[in-house]
């Protein structure tokens, strides 16, 4: 898995992980993942994006990894919104009653 943070708009910066998000490549959460300086920045943020569209694959842990990155943006009162969210996420987030913290179009306060 690689992250890739596009900041060409400082006020709304877009998290663009990519490949696979399963328990074998995801050992720490988002903020941790990131250098001091990109931690920095995102978390002076007002609003953030996370794209998923070069997700190829997740598990649980992936879904699990996710939601942990809204609870930590959550708790910087930003405003979040996930897109081109994979079908496969959406599916594990029903199986595991968490898709009102995860739905293609949420966007707001979280």
């Amino acid at each position: 898995m690689n992250i890739n943070i596009n900041f060409d708009d400082a006020e709304c910066p877009v998290v663009c992980p990519s490949g696979t998000l399963d328990r074998d490549s995801l050992t720490q959460n988002l903020l941790e993942l990131l250098d001091n300086g990109a931690n920095k920045r995102l978390r002076q943020a007002q609003q953030i994006q996370i794209d998923l569209s070069k997700v190829e694959r997740t598990d649980t842990a992936g879904l699990a990894w996710l939601i942990n990155a809204i609870r930590d943006f959550s708790k910087d009162s930003k405003q979040l919104k996930v897109i081109n969210i994979p079908n496969e996420v959406l599916d594990l987030a029903r199986l595991s009653n968490a898709q009102r913290l995860l739905t293609p179009t949420d966007s707001g306060k979280i």
